[in-house]
C-alpha cells in the first residue's frame, strides 16, 4: 500500500508542478523584459527602451488576462516612455488603457 500511496504523491506533485512552472515561466519572462526596459531608461536610451517596452507589452498581452497587473504596467511603461520623448499622442491613449 505505501508504494501506491507514493505514487499517487509523486503523480500529484508532477501535476502541482507542470501546472505552475508555465504560469511561473511567464512571469520570468515578462519580468526579465520589463528590467530591460529599466536598465535602458536608466542608461538614457529612451529609443531601445521603447522597442523593449513594445516587446514587454506583446508578451503581456499574450500570456497574461487583459485585465492583469502586468498588462496595466506595461501598458503605462511605454506610455512614460513615449511621454519622455515628447510622443504625448501615442502615450495618451496607452495612459487611458493602463488606467481602465
Amino acid at each position: 500500500m505505501p508504494v501506491r500511496t507514493s505514487a499517487k504523491l509523486v503523480l500529484f506533485l508532477a501535476l502541482v508542478v507542470s501546472g505552475t512552472f508555465p504560469a511561473y515561466a511567464q512571469e520570468a519572462s515578462w519580468k526579465e523584459l520589463t528590467e530591460k526596459v529599466f536598465a535602458l531608461y536608466q542608461q538614457g536610451d529612451y529609443l531601445e527602451a521603447t522597442k523593449m517596452a513594445k516587446e514587454a507589452l506583446n508578451v503581456a498581452e499574450k500570456q497574461f488576462d487583459p485585465n492583469h497587473p502586468n498588462v496595466a504596467t506595461s501598458l503605462n511603461n511605454l506610455a512614460a516612455l513615449y511621454n519622455l520623448q515628447g510622443q504625448y499622442a501615442e502615450a495618451e491613449p496607452l495612459y487611458k488603457r493602463a488606467l481602465a
